[in-house]
């Protein structure tokens, strides 16, 4: 999916950068867009309020200075052609290079591609620099919760903007963020803003006030009870001969908390329900054939001091090592063995460079002699672009380097894809050949799955939020199960 240029007039003499306002637009999403805050721009704007309208022209930058010219390449040039669906993000991961470089080599003032615009990837004719220090990643903040006060609230798509839903009195909402005068908040299924003035916070994250309680002496230890999947796939459902919850595949592993007749009530990851008691067995050796001695490498992308793409707070790096390890968990239920390429803190490799860290992460997939490896990552792009997309090699038009096993990686993509992107519920962008690094030089069936876009919150709210993270990674393990299912 192509992003259009923003309409900007670049006054270079000047110093001075506008833009014309489009249907759609909020001054929130023109100030991520220019990288610059929503303050920013109602100042250099002289604007009372944050409300915009098609056509109305704002300066999104102004300097003092002329815009210098970029440093001539000192080597021949490499370049490359933009096509449909292309990021400067996935470019950068495809040329082993960094978004900040493709930008400089080729003047850029924002990350907007168009199809068929041409890029300069001459990585020897920028002198390294000092890397910028990342900034300390902070604790997850604890939500904030707020409930309505007024009879009634309107939420709306941005402030000022169109209607979405109305909220009824005592409505609870989390806040996401806040913006003069306005609320970001979630309410059930929707997402929108609301005047702060009629929303009344509450004490603490579960809506409930803090109070003093008298110490209670703890329950006496209770033994946990396990079983095991028989079938080749166990529907859940809410009660006895209810709708489904979820499909459980051969071999997992469920806590059982009660049985009733036929019945057993259990817990599989986040999901509760009930299950035919025919179809559960105490005995382990119930794990399915698929993953007998099955060995699975699951690669969080970034770490350390790569952050990956970013929005406020919240890290790729963050976010791809809490699905992995999510993951890793289903997994092992089923009866895989599975490593993760890296710490939650750190990279591949103790000191971070590149290519040698993508390397290391291809090389652990030989080292643990993997049958399946699965690289993990986040998508970032300008606002607007959403949606799921995974990856396989089975090209060698790169450097002449190409995956060992193209058709069973392209099976692999595409049964692990099926899986986890309903989970997503986003657009689906698709399953693609591509020249990933970590696809190319592997040696193993490899994918690498966008989860979605960090950049855009319909996204951001998905990825960040726990029942999705935990339905996403069960996503990812079912489909590595489904995947040894077919080529076993």
């Amino acid at each position: 999916m192509s992003v259009s240029n923003p309409q900007s007039n670049l006054q270079g003499i000047t110093g001075i950068q506008t833009y014309y306002v489009k249907k759609g637009d909020t001054l929130w999403s023109i100030a991520t867009a220019y990288k610059t805050t929503v303050q920013q721009l109602m100042s250099l704007n002289k604007m009372s309020t944050s409300t915009v309208f098609v056509g109305q022209k704002l300066v999104v930058s102004q300097t003092n200075v002329s815009p210098t010219n970029p440093t001539s390449p000192s080597t021949s040039t490499q370049t490359y052609t933009v096509k449909a669906g292309d990021t400067l993000f996935s470019i950068s991961r495809t040329y082993n290079v960094t978004v900040n470089n493709i930008m400089s080599w080729n003047n850029l003032k924002s990350s907007a591609l168009y199809v068929g615009q041409k890029l300069s990837l001459n990585s020897s004719s920028i002198s390294p620099s000092t890397p910028t220090p990342e900034p300390t990643t902070p604790s997850t903040p604890s939500k904030v919760y707020a409930t309505v006060a007024a009879t009634s609230l309107n939420l709306r798509n941005s402030p000022n903007g169109s209607v979405i839903t109305t909220m009824p009195q005592g409505a609870k909402v989390e806040i996401i963020q806040t913006s003069n005068g306005w609320n970001q908040v979630k309410y059930g299924s929707y997402t929108g803003w609301a005047s702060i003035s009629y929303l009344k916070l509450v004490v603490s994250g579960d809506g409930s006030t803090s109070t003093p309680t008298t110490p209670v002496t703890p329950p006496p230890t209770t033994t946990v009870n396990y079983a095991y999947v028989t079938a080749s796939a166990l529907n859940m459902r809410t009660s006895p001969n209810g709708s489904v919850v979820t499909i459980l595949p051969n071999g997992a592993k469920v806590q059982v908390v009660s049985t009733s007749g036929n019945w057993s009530n259990v817990k599989y990851g986040s999901y509760s329900g009930w299950v035919s008691s025919d179809y559960l067995s105490t005995n382990s050796g119930g794990s399915p054939a698929n993953s007998s001695g099955k060995i699975v490498v699951l690669d969080p992308g970034h770490g350390g001091a790569d952050a990956g793409a970013v929005n406020g707070s919240y890290y790729e790096k963050n976010l791809t090592y809490a699905l992995a390890t999510k993951a890793k968990q289903y997994l092992e239920n089923m009866g895989y063995r599975v490593y993760v390429t890296r710490t939650s803190s750190g990279s591949c490799l103790p000191v971070y460079t590149l290519t040698p860290d993508l390397q290391c992460r291809v090389d652990k997939a030989k080292t643990y002699n993997a049958d399946a490896f699965v690289s993990i990552h986040i998508n970032a792009a300008v606002p607007g672009a959403i949606g799921t997309e995974s990856y396989y090699n089975a090209n060698s038009s790169y450097d002449g380097s190409m995956n060992k096993q193209p058709s069973n990686s392209k099976v692999l993509a595409q049964t692990v894809h099926s899986y986890f992107q309903p989970q997503m519920g986003s657009t689906d962008r698709g399953v693609h050949d591509s020249s990933l690094y970590v696809l190319r030089k592997n040696t193993v069936p490899a994918t690498l799955i966008e989860i979605g876009f960090i950049s855009d919150y319909r996204d951001l709210n998905k990825m960040i939020n726990n029942t999705y993270q935990n339905n996403i990674s069960n996503g990812i393990a079912r489909g590595i199960n489904a995947y040894f299912a077919k080529v076993n």
